[in-house]
């Protein structure tokens, strides 16, 4: 199997592009029986991982158990959630669920992939999620290298609320571990990279109350103070606003590049699915990932 399943594709097209917690729910129950018999086998995997001090600074570590003669490329799959829920384990009744079918699919390519867990608003609120990334990356860089990793080939992959933790971290320079904020690259899929164009309602309990902080809060505002090469996604069913700021991106990071950066519309597929559904035999966007991975050094 290659391309999306006709009765996902069916199921997906008539929920349309509304995100809400039906959604959700429908998808996940989409997707788990292909994730249940997605392959993980040649796979080891040294589970939470701690990256800091808070009970949620977690992650695991999916590694080959083939190791490559030399140091392999690293991805960091940063979970969703609307900034106020989420974890890597969306499933504890089966920790080979989402969203570890995710690390499995770089760990299965040759890569290793990376499960991670961060602190969450309202009780962290900006820029905690930008700053738990730069741990993640800190602890990666001192330590990947002993499980066959290269320090110099980090790459990001934040899906929604975990791409706006991503760019936070690779767009504000006070949030970087090292100079030029030690990722390779960064895969960002349909975040809200515009504080100021969400309902304060939904932005405030991460982004907080005053909306006067909004635009010096907002990844998009700060794209200059980073060179790192984005791929960014946004997905056929995604609520207009969140790809309007997908697109959004995409014209600032040209701007700053003087060409546009890496960038895919996935059809078919919602807010959710357009990650999820990684390791499931389907090839919507995984190619063009590992291409992305594999082609910068």
């Amino acid at each position: 199997m290659s391309e999306m399943p006709a009765a996902i594709a069916d199921a997906i097209r008539a929920m349309g592009n509304v995100f809400d917690p039906q959604v959700i729910a429908q998808t996940f129950a989409l997707y788990n029986p292909l994730i249940a018999a997605a392959p993980r086998d040649g796979i080891d995997v040294v589970r939470d991982v701690r990256y800091g001090s808070d009970p949620r600074h977690l992650f695991d570590v999916h590694v080959p158990q083939k190791r490559a003669a030399e140091a392999v490329p690293v991805v960091v799959f940063i979970h969703g959630g609307g900034f106020v829920r989420g974890h890597k384990n969306s499933n504890p009744e089966n920790l080979d669920m989402a969203y570890a079918n995710i690390a499995n699919y770089f760990a299965r390519h040759g890569m290793i992939g990376v499960n991670a867990t961060y602190r969450l608003a309202p009780d962290h609120q900006w820029p905690a999620g930008g700053e738990d990334v730069g741990s993640m990356v800190a602890w990666l860089r001192d330590n990947i290298a002993t499980h066959g990793g290269d320090p110099e080939r980090i790459f990001l992959f934040g899906q929604s609320a975990g791409a706006v933790h991503a760019a936070t971290h690779l767009f504000f320079s006070a949030l970087h571990c090292v100079p030029g904020s030690g990722v390779a690259g960064a895969a960002l899929f349909s975040g809200v990279y515009d504080a100021e164009a969400v309902p304060a309602p939904a932005a405030s309990p991460y982004f907080g109350a005053d909306t006067t902080l909004y635009r010096a809060r907002s990844p998009i505002h700060a794209v200059g103070n980073s060179a790192v090469p984005l791929f960014i996604v946004i997905a056929e069913f995604d609520p207009p606003m969140m790809a309007l700021q997908g697109i959004e991106l995409l014209r600032a990071v040209a701007r700053r590049d003087g060409h546009s950066p890496r960038f895919t519309r996935l059809k078919g597929h919602n807010h959710l699915s357009e990650a999820l559904h990684l390791n499931t035999g389907e090839e919507t966007v995984g190619p063009e990932l590992l291409d992305f991975v594999r082609t910068r050094r």
